[in-house]
């Protein structure tokens, strides 16, 4: 059996290689956009030649922004793309595309419990601009997003519990104790809540664009800063608790 040469082997393209440009040779020809003048070995260079682009994860970009690609290239929002050659030349603006796409339009598994509390909170509530069909799912990423935060709060308090036993260390448990007991009620009530503040801010915004999920519970979100920062200012006189909390759980603390 003979052996390439290591330099040709980077200038050869893989079998894999050649998958991805039939494949999206076959996704472009359904759709009506391929160009004439299909050649297999050209196409497949194309991918060789945007894998090295890429460099390290370049598999599993691509692998990615092809999934998406297909699903989408139809849109108008999509670059237009008729051959491998274009598809490597504007990869990072489909890429940037696709995460925006999935930012505005994330692909969420709506539990019972969301559905259940998202029918109470849309009965009780009136929805401008058809965002009501929007609540289910940024109430499933409003729980889904606190109960991550209340693990990561969990796993500091542990932390805290095996430092030195001072007086540093009692007002930041003190602290994040006083965080913990604004969930108290349960996670459904702290999103009822949260929900129905956001809809009274929608309600009084008259150039409200009509998007819901930037309302979605986050541990960053603006609305929950201003509240952690405002506890911390009531209990020590100064944002340095929440400061160092919210470090903590971002994994930005050492």
């Amino acid at each position: 059996m003979a052996f390439l040469p290591e330099y040709q082997k980077q200038n050869t393209a893989t079998p894999k290689d050649t998958t991805r440009a039939k494949r999206l040779h076959a996704a472009l020809l359904a759709k009506g956009h391929a160009r004439t003048g299909w050649s297999e070995s050209k196409w497949a260079n194309q991918f060789r030649l945007l894998r090295k682009d890429i460099g390290s994860g370049a598999a599993n970009r691509i692998r990615k922004v092809m999934n998406w690609f297909e699903e989408n290239m139809d849109k108008k929002y999509c670059p237009l793309v008729r051959s491998a050659d274009s598809f490597r030349h504007k990869f990072t603006q489909i890429e940037s595309v696709m995460k925006r796409d999935e930012r505005d339009n994330p692909t969420v598994e709506l539990t019972p419990e969301a559905l259940d509390l998202s029918r109470q909170i849309q009965n009780e509530n009136s929805w401008p601009l058809k965002s009501r069909a929007m609540v289910p799912v940024v109430v499933q990423i409003s729980l889904n997003n606190i109960r991550s935060f209340l693990r990561k709060v969990a796993k500091y308090r542990n932390k805290l519990r095996k430092q030195k036993f001072d007086c540093e260390r009692l007002t930041r448990e003190a602290f994040v104790e006083k965080v913990l007991a604004q969930f108290a009620g349960g996670v459904n009530a702290f999103v009822t809540s949260w929900m129905e503040n956001a809809n009274r801010r929608i309600l009084g915004w008259e150039g409200w664009s009509g998007k819901l999920l930037p309302w979605a519970f986050s541990e960053d979100h603006n609305s929950f800063d201003m509240m952690m920062g405002t506890l911390s200012q009531e209990y020590c006189g100064s944002l340095i608790h929440w400061i160092e909390l919210k470090e903590a759980v971002s994994g930005k603390s050492n």
